[in-house]
C-alpha cells in the first residue's frame, strides 16, 4: 500500500515540474486600450474682399486613416490612425461676424483689402480605438461647398494623436497635432518623439485649420447722355439679371462712387417715367440683391440719369450678367470694359443692339466690370417758323404806321380849324 502510494505521489511530481516548464505562469502587463476624445475642433476660414458679404454655403470635410511610416534613423514610425473617425459640416451666411484684422489665437495671414470670417468644425474620435502607444495619422480634407465659387484647399492637413502609456500599460491620448507637412516626427536620442525642444510646444508647420478664399468681382453701369435734344435729368431703366449664384447669397449695392440717386421724387420731371413707382410714392432703390430661396438667378430694376454709376459688389468669380437698358427714343451706345478675354485686351462681353451686355466673372478679369450707356438724341431746329411769320409782321407794322399817319394828319387839321 505504502509503495503503491510513493509511486503514486511521485508521478504526481514529476508530472507538476513537467507542467512547470510546459506552461510557466505569465506575470506580463498588457495594454488597457484608449478611445479618442469626442470633439477635436479645427477652424475654418474664408477670407473675402473687404466690400463683400459672407456668401451663403455649408462646407463638407473629410476624415480617413493616415498613411503609416516606417521608422528610420531620424524618425519614428508613424501608424495609420484606426477606422472609426467622422467630421462635421459647417455653414456661412451672409449675416456672419466679419473681422478686418486677426483675432487673437487665430492662425492666419490677412492680406490688405481683405477681411475673414470664421466656424468651427469638429473631428469626433470617441469610436476610435488606441490599443498601442504611439502616434497615430488621420489625413483631414475639404470635400465640397455648396457655392462653388468659395475656394476649398486641394492639400490635406494631418491630425497626428499622441498615445502614450504609463508603467501599467494604461494608455493615454496625451496631444492632438494639426499640421500641413507629412514627415515623420523626428526620433530623440531615447527613440521618442522629439520635433519640439519643450513639451507643449507648438511645431513649425502647426496650423489650426483650412483657410481660403472666395474672390469677387464688381460690376457697374453707368448713364451719359449728348445732344441738343437730351435730357440731362431723365432717368434711364436698367435691368440686372445675375445668374449662377447661391440661394441666400447678399451682394451689396454702391450709389456713392457714381453720385447716384437711392431715393427718386416721384414724377421727377415730365421726361420720366417710372414704372415702379406709379405717382404714389417716392421710388427707393435696392442697398443690396438678395438671391431668393431656391434660386440660382436674379433681376433688379435701378432707374439712372446721366454722369451717374451704380456698382453692385461682391459678385463670385463663374457668376453671369446682363445689363439691359430699356428701349427710349435715343440712339443707344455700349462700352465695356474689364471683361477679358483669356487675360487679354479684348473684350469678353456680348453687346447686342447697343441696349444690351452679357458676360461673365472669371479669373482674367479685372476687379470691375463696366457697362457703360450712352444716349444720343441730337436733331437739326427748323428756322422757317420765324421766316414764315415774318411777312405778316411786317404787314402788320405798316398797317400800324399807316393808321398813325392817318390820326396824326387828322390832328393837324383840326388844329387849322381852330
Amino acid at each position: 500500500m505504502k509503495k503503491r502510494f510513493f509511486s503514486l505521489f511521485a508521478a504526481l511530481m514529476i508530472f507538476a515540474l513537467v507542467m512547470s516548464f510546459a506552461a510557466p505562469v505569465s506575470t506580463a502587463v498588457t495594454n488597457t486600450p484608449v478611445t479618442g476624445p469626442a470633439a477635436v475642433n479645427f477652424k475654418k476660414y474664408l477670407v473675402i474682399p473687404d466690400d463683400a458679404n459672407v456668401p451663403n454655403t455649408t462646407i463638407t470635410f473629410g476624415i480617413r486613416p493616415g498613411t503609416a511610416k516606417e521608422a528610420d534613423t531620424a524618425h519614428m514610425a508613424v501608424y495609420a490612425g484606426p477606422e472609426g473617425a467622422s467630421v462635421n459640416t459647417v455653414t456661412f451666411a451672409p449675416d456672419n461676424t466679419t473681422y478686418d484684422t486677426v483675432q487673437s489665437g487665430d492662425i492666419l495671414t490677412l492680406p490688405a483689402g481683405k477681411i475673414y470670417a470664421k466656424q468651427t468644425a469638429t473631428i469626433n474620435l470617441s469610436a476610435v480605438t488606441f490599443t498601442e502607444p504611439g502616434v497615430f495619422r488621420f489625413e483631414l480634407t475639404e470635400v465640397s461647398s455648396t457655392d462653388t465659387a468659395v475656394g476649398l484647399d486641394a492639400n490635406p492637413l494631418y491630425l497626428d494623436v499622441y498615445v502614450t502609456s504609463d508603467a501599467d500599460g494604461i494608455l493615454t491620448v496625451s496631444s492632438t497635432v494639426l499640421h500641413t507637412n507629412d514627415a515623420a516626427p523626428l526620433k530623440g536620442q531615447d527613440y521618442g518623439s522629439a520635433d519640439v525642444a519643450t513639451p507643449g510646444d507648438a511645431l513649425a508647420d502647426k496650423v489650426d485649420g483650412f483657410v481660403n478664399e472666395y474672390p469677387t468681382g464688381t460690376l457697374s453701369f453707368s448713364k451719359a447722355v449728348a445732344g441738343n435734344q437730351a435730357s440731362r435729368d431723365k432717368y434711364f431703366a436698367v435691368t440686372v439679371t445675375i445668374t449662377g449664384v447661391t440661394a441666400g447669397n447678399t451682394y451689396a449695392v454702391d450709389y456713392t462712387t457714381g453720385h447716384a440717386d437711392t431715393t427718386i421724387a416721384k414724377k421727377p420731371n415730365a421726361a420720366t417715367t417710372i414704372a415702379a413707382l406709379n405717382g404714389t410714392a417716392d421710388y427707393v432703390q435696392p442697398a443690396s440683391i438678395v438671391i431668393p430661396a431656391g434660386a440660382t438667378s436674379v433681376s433688379q430694376v435701378f432707374y439712372i440719369k446721366h454722369g451717374q454709376t451704380i456698382s453692385i459688389t461682391g459678385l463670385p468669380i463663374g457668376a453671369g450678367y446682363t445689363v439691359l437698358e430699356d428701349e427710349e427714343d435715343y440712339k443707344p451706345a455700349t462700352a465695356v470694359t474689364g471683361d477679358k478675354l483669356n487675360g487679354t485686351d479684348t473684350i469678353e462681353a456680348v453687346i447686342t443692339a447697343n441696349h444690351q451686355a452679357a458676360g461673365a466673372f472669371d479669373e482674367d478679369d479685372a476687379n470691375t466690370i463696366a457697362v457703360a450707356f450712352t444716349n444720343t438724341r441730337d436733331g437739326i431746329i427748323p428756322t422757317g417758323v420765324i421766316m414764315a411769320v415774318a411777312p405778316f409782321a411786317i404787314g402788320m407794322l405798316l398797317f400800324g404806321a399807316v393808321i398813325i399817319f392817318i390820326i396824326s394828319k387828322k390832328r393837324k387839321a383840326a388844329l387849322y380849324e381852330e
